[in-house]
């Protein structure tokens, strides 16, 4: 065991993990991961999005029973920002150029 450790360099705990992922699985390859389903489903939200333009985080986290953090994520999934454009001012802009 310590010979393993030494060639690979890496700790006990390691080398144990190996050992008990061959026993079980019959690879030291990383397993896929299984798809996490999502909550809030992106037909529904984009439909909901549509008919409630103006809508606060909270309030579509109320509606689809989750939290604002997990609205956001969906809503940034989808590519959707609620952040508004603001309209050009009649106002000219100052140059950075110093007047000498």
């Amino acid at each position: 065991m310590r010979d393993a450790c030494e060639h690979f360099k890496v700790g006990r705990t390691t080398v144990y993990n190996w050992r008990q992922q061959l026993a079980t699985t019959g690879s030291l390859c990383s397993q896929p991961r299984a798809a996490v389903p999502r909550k809030i489903p992106t037909a529904e939200l984009r439909e909901y999005i549509a008919a409630h333009p103006d809508d606060y985080l909270r309030e579509m986290a109320t509606h689809f029973h989750c939290s604002e953090s997990g609205v956001w994520r969906a809503l940034n999934r989808l590519g959707v920002t609620h952040k508004k454009k603001r309209p050009a001012t009649a106002k000219p802009r100052r140059s950075n150029a110093k007047n000498t």
